[in-house]
């Protein structure tokens, strides 16, 4: 599944193309892509058609583009397109007034397990939408910084001929003055795309009224938003009493995090995979949080993990941070920093990888010395 560096590669490989850019036509080639959309594949190709997308968004495994111009009734099934969910996910609310130079609505995607969004990809037969978009209209947008430093916008060179420390960038997507056909391609169909209206950030890290789709607004702010504070995070981790793993999956705790970076992160800060999370110190929880955003920056200047090939670029290029990996999909080979063979274990309908020497699994004080109480009964008994 992409996870936060895949999606932002992705989301940086679209802000490359040029922004904004009016919608020329739509085609729905499958209509379970759609299902986040209620008002069905009619209303979203004929809403969509004419408005103007600005420059993508991202939070967690989100990604979205503002977009301006989206009809009052956008999301109400039309005559004859299917019926659903009745809410209007595109329209403004009576109250939202569009922000200075902003949107109200927006087109939002979630990729799902497999979902990819290219740009001029010839056809292939895993194509589920098609978004012709035409030239840039007055000046191209600056990008727009969605992880607080200067990373490039997309690698385009795998580790062979990249120097250690440095990631050379080749522009891709089409001129500016050129039109783009978006391709969304997903092959297992857990991917969506929506028109969606926007609202103000209920964690206050986004400013001005529009400024998180409704759908994504329950998403806990990412480690590498800016304005994010990795304590603030740690905290929020260390209030729950479930498997220090299974927190860092929760979306609404903190967001972008899947199985391969929770594996990668807690093997970077020595955390066990199955370690309470409420038993965690504040510092060992900081540096977790730490650990987790160096990691996605590193997987990032990689352009993400392509272990399956499901995952691609904008350009249909592959990440190759799986070269990197020290824990994930390593087991049996040795621990990079000890040398311990890496063990690998269920999690959920997944696995957990870890070095039982670097990530050991540590009891909390009391069950410490209860366990040692215990034992100095069953000695003096004996005596």
């Amino acid at each position: 599944m992409p996870e936060l560096p895949e999606v932002e590669t992705i989301r940086r490989g679209l802000a490359r193309l040029g922004w904004p850019r009016r919608v020329r036509s739509v085609t729905v080639l499958d209509p379970r892509s759609l299902r986040r959309h209620p008002g069905g594949p009619e209303d979203f190709a004929q809403t969509l058609t004419g408005t103007l997308l600005h420059t993508p968004r991202r939070r967690g495994k989100f990604l979205w583009l503002p977009a301006d111009t989206v009809p009052a009734d956008a999301g109400t099934p039309r005559p004859g397109t299917p019926t659903g969910r009745q809410p209007s996910v595109g329209a403004p609310r009576a109250d939202a007034a569009p922000a200075p130079g902003g949107s109200t609505a927006c087109l939002l995607a979630h990729l799902g397990m497999s979902g990819q969004l290219l740009s001029d990809a010839p056809p292939h037969r895993h194509d589920r939408i098609r978004i012709t978009l035409g030239p840039v209209e007055g000046a191209s947008e600056p990008t727009v910084d969605e992880t607080g430093d200067d990373l490039p916008s997309s690698p385009a060179v795998g580790p062979a001929e990249s120097s250690p420390g440095t990631t050379r960038v080749v522009a891709t997507g089409a001129s500016v003055v050129q039109t783009v056909t978006l391709v969304f391609r997903d092959q297992r169909l857990f991917g969506s795309l929506a028109i969606d209206t926007l609202q103000s950030d209920a964690f206050r890290l986004r400013t001005g009224p529009h400024a998180i789709p409704a759908q994504v607004a329950h998403i806990a702010p990412d480690p590498l938003e800016p304005g994010a504070d990795p304590r603030a995070q740690a905290a929020r981790l260390r209030r729950h009493r479930s498997a220090i793993k299974r927190v860092l999956l929760d979306q609404t705790v903190v967001s972008g995090i899947g199985n391969i970076y929770a594996d990668e992160s807690l093997w970077a800060a020595r955390v066990h995979p199955e370690q309470q999370a409420g038993t965690l110190g504040p510092r060992v929880a900081v540096r977790l949080m730490r650990a987790v955003a160096e990691v996605m920056r590193r997987a990032i200047t990689a352009g993400g993990t392509s272990i399956d090939e499901q995952y691609r670029h904008v350009n249909g290029a592959s990440g190759w941070f799986d070269v990197e990996l020290a824990a994930y999909g390593r087991t049996g080979r040795p621990c990079p920093r000890c040398g311990t063979p890496i063990r690998r274990g269920a999690f959920l309908n997944r696995s957990s990888h870890w070095c039982p020497r670097c990530q050991r699994l540590r009891r909390p004080a009391r069950e410490q010395a209860g366990r040692h109480r215990t034992s100095r009964t069953r000695e003096e008994t004996t005596a």
